[in-house]
């Protein structure tokens, strides 16, 4: 497998929205979950691995604040 990624179209954003316990949607409180899908060369392990760097520096970076 060819591990070099090239460029790549980035998909639209998706998102879902919820409802607490069936009542109206509360614009101020919003719940909501938003998505990117990811193109099929991105594994599970490299996105584990690109989250925990992410984790590591934003705990790097509250740590020198």
């Amino acid at each position: 497998m060819d591990n070099e990624i090239t460029d790549f179209t980035v998909y639209p954003l998706e998102g879902f929205w919820k409802k607490v316990n069936g009542e109206e949607l509360d614009k101020n409180k919003p719940e909501y979950t938003v998505m990117f899908k990811q193109p099929d060369v991105i594994t599970q392990e490299m996105f584990t691995e690109a989250l925990e760097n992410i984790k590591r520096k934003s705990l790097m970076h509250c740590m020198m604040r």
